[in-house]
């Protein structure tokens, strides 16, 4: 069987909360990497670079171990200037701050205010995600009471979310889908409702691991067991068993967060031993609408996008921006 491995990925921004670090950080000159010509490494410059950075913790781009606010620009302060391009997906990472642009915007916005570790966070989001695949069925219970009953006042209120998202066109098409999306959301159920204790389903991404992305998982990962990846080169090694979540993902609103989290669990019960046809990538609704819109069903049927967005289509938020 061959392993994938999946991201949630997005063009848009998401509003966080932030706290300030000083009411506007400013440096005269370029702070870092000293053979540059432009780069000044003004001493209150430096401290101010300094502990600014000491006050990000390591997942989001800050020292492994507080740097010495000296104003001295040593191979650790330029290191950890590095490690915050590096972290926040900064497209420059010339281990330099300029006194505007990309690295100092990121370092002016502070660390994220995040009320929980992104595991626990997961973890108690998890009744959330459930009332929604809830809702979803409800919806979907719906459908299959007015496909039992042509003609029925709620028939054309019961398929036009299933219409929207899968593009079904007929009471064939509309039997198949609802077939396989109660299946699918019967293994997200299951698979959540039936964690052990101990059972790890969360794990943050490793750092050299963010994929650019808010979370991720692979192939079936529900029932592969503690088994390492080994399809995926730069993956081998990692326990597939769980849903990764990557820095952007620590800063999402909680309702993109939970969108995120349904998303990958579908990924996470399909494919391989699950007897379900793999939930993959096809199509992004937030992406690239117009391919989404024109999916075939059956594509539809194997897209994790298509299920999350059916979902929170029944909820009121088919236009979820995150």
């Amino acid at each position: 069987m061959k392993t994938k491995m999946f991201v949630m990925n997005s063009t848009f921004v998401d509003t966080v909360e932030t706290v300030n670090l000083e009411q506007q950080l400013t440096i005269s000159a370029p702070v870092g990497e000293r053979s540059h010509p432009r780069v000044a490494n003004i001493k209150s410059d430096v401290e101010k670079i300094q502990r600014t950075l000491n006050q990000f913790p390591n997942r989001d781009g800050g020292p492994v171990a507080l740097l010495k606010v000296d104003g001295i620009v040593g191979p650790k302060t330029i290191a950890s200037i590095l490690n915050f391009q590096t972290v926040n997906q900064l497209k420059k990472t010339d281990k330099i701050v300029d006194p505007e642009g990309a690295t100092m915007d990121n370092l002016r916005a502070g660390p994220d205010v995040i009320p929980q570790e992104s595991v626990s966070r997961f973890i108690v989001e998890l009744p959330r995600v459930l009332a929604i695949v809830t809702a979803a069925e409800a919806n979907m219970s719906l459908a299959s009471s007015a496909l039992s009953t042509p003609g029925s006042l709620f028939a054309a209120t019961a398929f036009t979310r299933l219409d929207r998202h899968y593009h079904t066109k007929n009471s064939d098409e509309r039997r198949l889908a609802l077939a396989r999306m109660q299946r699918v959301f019967f293994l997200v159920k299951s698979a959540v409702g039936h964690l052990t204790q101990g059972t790890i389903i969360a794990d943050d991404a490793p750092l050299n691991l963010q994929e650019n992305s808010f979370m991720y998982t692979f192939e079936d990962g529900f029932n592969s067991g503690k088994a390492p990846a080994n399809k995926i080169e730069r993956f081998k090694g990692i326990p597939v068993d769980r849903i990764y979540i990557t820095v952007k993902g620590r800063k999402m609103a909680n309702d993109g967060f939970r969108y995120a989290m349904l998303h990958e669990l579908c990924h996470f019960v399909t494919g391989g031993k699950s007897g379900v046809p793999l939930a993959d990538d096809q199509a992004y609704f937030h992406k690239n609408r117009q391919k989404y819109d024109t999916l075939s069903t059956d594509l539809a049927l194997r897209n994790a996008d298509t299920y999350a967005r059916f979902a929170h289509d029944v909820i009121g938020q088919l236009d979820l921006v995150f």
